[in-house]
């Protein structure tokens, strides 16, 4: 599987600001004819709105995009959105699985669909799954693909078994985000459905080791290699590195068994600021693999960056 250079790629789009806290990544990127469409999610300081937009944009060269649809937090009556998968179903329908927190600061999943992207309708979002249907403190950042007709979902998620003893509802929920608290494990699983709506749980896919990402093994994105899959997943020890995650990698043939290949140490960090490099999506585009990451800078914010490996070479 062909890696690239966090340090060559290109800025797709820059955050608000260039401060601490303003973040602008979570890609979910799906190729369509000679297009690309993109979803993004937008973040402000804990203080002021956090995670306030999901937005989707168009290109025709994966580099430049066009903002396209967009929906802000208080539509969805929440504190904040987090990364959505952005797919186009086999019967051609858009589907949209946002994650956002709900009113009892747990997060969850509901899907928007339609049969044209800019007709995703917020009002018309449909559960999907949430804390108590998968016996968690909440789902997060789901990464949809289709095999053989069947719908899979891969989530994080914070198992309640893993909660550490003694941990009251306001040291898990107080700040409406568990998955930064260190009092849960963070790993993410795989869930199966036949119609896209109603999901089996099947296995944790990713889950913490006990080095640099001791806490959390949240999957970014699997990518088909040929032979299987390989898996991408963001890590990090939640001491001292809250939102400042590192990628590390997998690979599977079967999503039954799945070996680690990053137990020493993330395969791909930032070169600037903290290090961080999380979120990455991976598409084929025409003869390139793009490599869609969100990555820190200098003054602390986040950017979302490209990176184009060919496949072919010449001579």
């Amino acid at each position: 599987m062909p890696l690239f250079d966090p340090s060559l790629g290109e800025v797709v789009y820059e955050p608000e600001k260039g401060e601490a806290g303003y973040w602008v990544g979570a890609p979910s990127v799906w190729v369509e004819g000679k297009g690309i469409y993109l979803s993004t999610r937008h973040r402000r300081p804990l203080d002021q709105d956090r995670g306030w937009k999901s937005a989707i944009s168009y290109s025709e060269d994966g580099i430049n995009f066009e903002e396209i649809w967009s929906v802000q937090a208080n539509t969805l009556n929440t504190e904040s959105i987090e990364r959505s998968a952005l797919v186009r179903d086999p019967g051609g329908v858009w589907r949209l699985y946002i994650s956002y927190v709900d009113l009892n600061r747990r997060w969850r999943i509901d899907l928007l669909e339609a049969e044209d992207v800019m007709a995703l309708d917020p009002d018309k979002r449909i559960k999907i799954m949430d804390a108590e249907s998968t016996l968690s403190e909440g789902v997060k950042d789901p990464y949809v693909m289709f095999i053989s007709g069947m719908t899979y979902m891969f989530v994080a998620y914070a198992p309640i078994d893993t909660v550490v003893p003694g941990s009251t509802y306001d040291d898990l929920h107080g700040t409406g985000n568990v998955f930064t608290t260190g009092l849960v494990q963070h790993p993410s699983g795989l869930w199966i459905s036949a119609d896209g709506r109603n999901f089996t749980f099947k296995r944790d896919i990713t889950v913490p080791g006990y080095g640099w990402d001791r806490n959390v093994a949240r999957l970014s994105c699997v990518v088909p290699n040929g032979v299987g899959f390989t898996i991408f997943y963001d890590g990090r020890l939640t001491s001292g590195d809250v939102y400042e995650d590192k990628t590390g990698m997998c690979s599977t043939l079967d999503f039954v068994n799945v070996i680690k290949h990053s137990d020493e140490g993330a395969i791909l960090e930032g070169p600037y600021g903290s290090g961080c490099l999380r979120y990455i999506d991976c598409v084929r585009f025409e003869d390139d693999l793009l490599y869609y990451y969100e990555v820190s800078r200098v003054d602390a914010a986040h950017e979302l960056r490209v990176a184009k490996v060919p496949l072919t070479t010449s001579g």
